[in-house]
């Protein structure tokens, strides 16, 4: 199994999740990385997803605390620009939105520029995902091929063989032995 402890910054799960991908090796794919990959193919998910969720709720949280400071804000600026205008005068909400940019224009690009960091590695994080999802029925046609190709030899392998009357008729008492044991 995979050691996922040792992987821990975004750069180094995606040079890990390259090194997946590709099944070939100085030019071939072999039985034995075939093999690796479908091992390893659960494990992998499951990390996948786990980094999956924790982005998620980082960007869920991320998003929550964003909507309550802009929540906050905007009933300050509400209350300041309610506090000497008639109430059939006040503000929309468009307006007074507008107002909270513009008081807080860094701390609110900075934000917008936080959320949107977030979003780009939650996105991220799900190609990755559906890149694997895809990736296993890749390594099952693969599979599906060496079988083919081993079954393929097997049966060269049959027509290569010293086929005499006597190796015939020594093959066939074997089996009638075989049978009646």
């Amino acid at each position: 199994m995979i050691d996922f402890s040792l992987i821990e910054d975004d750069s180094e799960k995606v040079e890990f999740m390259n090194s997946m991908f590709n099944l070939v090796k100085d030019g071939e794919c072999t039985p034995d990385l075939l093999n690796t990959a479908l091992v390893n193919y659960a494990s992998i998910s499951a990390w996948l997803i786990t980094i999956l969720e924790s982005v998620e709720k980082e960007n869920n949280d991320l998003k929550n605390e964003y909507n309550v400071w802009i929540a906050d804000k905007f009933i300050e600026v509400r209350n300041k620009l309610s506090e000497n205008i008639a109430k059939s005068k006040m503000p929309s909400q468009t307006e007074i939105t507008n107002q909270v940019i513009v008081e807080n224009k860094e701390e609110y690009l900075d934000w917008q520029k936080e959320l949107q960091i977030h979003e780009r590695k939650e996105g991220f994080y799900r190609r990755m995902n559906d890149m694997w999802k895809t990736n296993a029925n890749m390594i099952l046609a693969l599979c599906n091929n060496a079988r083919s190709e081993l079954f393929a030899l097997k049966i060269e392998d049959k027509a290569n063989q010293d086929i005499t009357k006597e190796n015939l008729i020594r093959h066939n008492k074997i089996k009638k032995v075989v049978k009646n044991g």
